[in-house]
């Protein structure tokens, strides 16, 4: 499902800000020296206030099933935000490069681009996402 039940948010700092690190956490890395730019991954953050909640702004239902019939709708699409970054004023998607020594030997693996993907977002954006259960690899 696109929408999970749990609310996803992100907080975007200004770019002159350093992320805080944990202890014993070392600053992820985006160009290794051994960078293959042949091989790229991009990575598409979506935030949302929750299933719930987006239900409730878009078609005005309750969570008994009933429906708000002095409710406004809001567009499903604007309930949704995208982090992305940007050069000059082009958005982009947020990625960068496999490296073999950081994300494994194999750039075909599913594994190898996520962990490319984990490694490339979290170094710029500060956004750890080793923790994140399901990839859409392709």
């Amino acid at each position: 499902p696109l929408i999970e039940e749990v609310k996803v948010s992100f907080h975007v700092f200004n770019k002159e800000v350093d992320y805080p690190l944990q202890e014993d956490e070392a600053e992820a890395v985006l160009e290794p020296e051994d960078a293959d730019h042949r091989h790229q991954v991009k990575v598409l953050l979506l935030a949302h206030p929750g299933k719930e909640e987006v239900h409730k702004k878009a078609f005005g239902l309750l969570p008994d099933g009933s429906t708000d019939d002095a409710h406004e709708p809001t567009p499903f699409l604007k309930q949704l935000s995208f982090l992305v970054g940007t050069r000059g004023k082009e958005p982009l998607a947020i990625g960068g490069s496999w490296s073999p020594s950081c994300d494994g030997a194999d750039p075909t693996n599913p594994a190898t681009i996520i962990q490319t993907a984990i490694r490339a977002t979290k170094a710029l954006t500060g956004v750890d996402l080793s923790n994140c259960p399901q990839w859409w690899v392709s």
